[in-house]
């Protein structure tokens, strides 16, 4: 699962698939605030239900496609998100990061502060690498990858560079590729 989930504060969720006239219709009536209530608290439910982890209710809509994803991936699948980096350092990212090391073996988190990946998002991002867990806890994230990335993603984005920044063995992973590992 490859991703750039949307950038909606918790505040701003609502179901995307209401157009914005008959949200503002909703609003006038004011039905709004009650399906906006029931849809956040449907995709509380689903974590909860799905994972068993109770997401805050402060939680931007980027933490549940964490979720989604990983109930998507096959065994030993690998998610990769480009998202807000707001969950590494908020309080309502405490749950996200839980549920990746208790669910998830992850690979690396790049973080991007000194460089905007977008520019006309005004955000922080983090390249998110994560596996779903096949192994017990503690045989996984034992070589998690916290790396701050200092350049443009454009000037490290070639695949070369990329393995060298995630290399971990005594071979490249392009070495690894060629002996069909």
């Amino acid at each position: 699962v490859i991703g750039n989930p949307p950038y909606i504060a918790h505040q701003e969720l609502v179901p995307q698939d209401i157009p914005e006239d008959v949200q503002e219709e909703l609003k006038e009536s004011g039905e709004f605030d009650a399906i906006k209530d029931a849809y956040k608290s449907d995709l509380r439910e689903y974590c909860e239900r799905v994972w068993d982890y109770e997401l805050y209710k402060k939680s931007d809509i980027y933490l549940y496609f964490f979720f989604r994803g990983m109930d998507l991936l096959r065994p030993n699948g690998t998610l990769t998100y480009i998202t807000s980096n707001a969950w590494l350092d908020v309080g309502y990212g405490k749950r996200l990061q839980e549920f990746l090391l208790d669910e998830g073996n992850i690979s690396a988190i790049m973080d991007t502060r000194q460089h905007r990946v977008f520019d006309e998002a005004d955000v922080n991002t983090t390249i998110t690498i994560a596996q779903n867990a096949t192994e017990e806890p503690a045989d996984r994230n034992h070589g998690v990858h916290f790396l701050e990335v200092k350049a443009e993603y454009g000037e490290i984005a070639e695949p070369d560079a990329i393995t060298e920044l995630l290399h971990v063995g005594p071979q490249s992973r392009k070495e690894d590729y060629n002996e069909g590992r």
